[in-house]
């Protein structure tokens, strides 16, 4: 069965948040909002995002192979 909405991140809790409107960034916003109010008032849970290792600077550039002829733009 499929739900919509942000459901609670507390555990056991079946509670889900909707989207008032689908195309409306501040109606996605305002129902994350008040999942965040739910889950503290009523669990006094406080979410701590996963952090997510960042590649070290760099690492992501392509460089050219050798002997490769220069680009012209």
């Amino acid at each position: 069965m499929r739900y919509g909405g942000f459901p609670c991140r507390y555990g056991g809790c079946d509670v889900r948040f909707s989207v008032e409107r689908g195309d409306s960034y501040p109606s996605l916003l305002e129902a994350s909002a008040k999942r965040t109010e739910h889950e503290i008032a009523e669990h006094q849970y406080h979410h701590v995002p996963l952090r997510t290792e960042t590649p070290p600077a760099g690492s992501l550039q392509r460089l050219p192979r050798r002997g490769a002829p220069k680009r012209i733009d």
